[in-house]
């Protein structure tokens, strides 16, 4: 007897978007610390932007509403190319940025490193030879 595969049946590594960025702002306690967040999807191996998401600085609580619901789609976040992209920016001056390795995608939060004293003390020197 033979067997009906189908293209949704391949795919066993979705992921809902929204659900994904909720849960990740949630984890890192800056959920009502979003500055703003910009992302996009490009399909496999096509470098054009397919759907671009923009959370503008000074949203108001709805923008970030209608901003979630336009995330509210599954992609294929297992093997292949990377699909979902993009970048959140925090109050606090840290950010989340989309990563991919081996086909696998997910968030990653950055913040910068502290300046060394050093590079502090160079910077100090500096200005008040002025």
């Amino acid at each position: 007897m033979p067997v009906s595969v189908t293209l949704s049946t391949l795919k066993t590594n979705t992921m809902n978007a929204k659900r994904e960025f909720v849960e990740h702002v949630r984890d890192i306690e800056l959920a009502s610390k979003i500055k703003c967040a910009l992302m996009w999807v490009e399909e496999e191996w096509n470098e054009d932007i397919d759907k671009e998401m923009l959370l503008r600085v000074g949203h108001s609580v709805e923008d970030l509403s209608r901003f979630l619901d336009t995330l509210d789609f599954d992609y294929d976040n297992g093997f292949g190319s990377q699909e979902l992209f993009g970048t959140i920016w925090y109050e606090d001056g840290t950010w989340s940025e989309r990563e991919e390795y081996d086909g696998s995608e997910w968030w990653s939060w950055r913040k910068a490193p502290t300046l060394p004293l050093k590079i502090k003390a160079y910077k100090l020197n500096t200005a008040a030879k002025r």
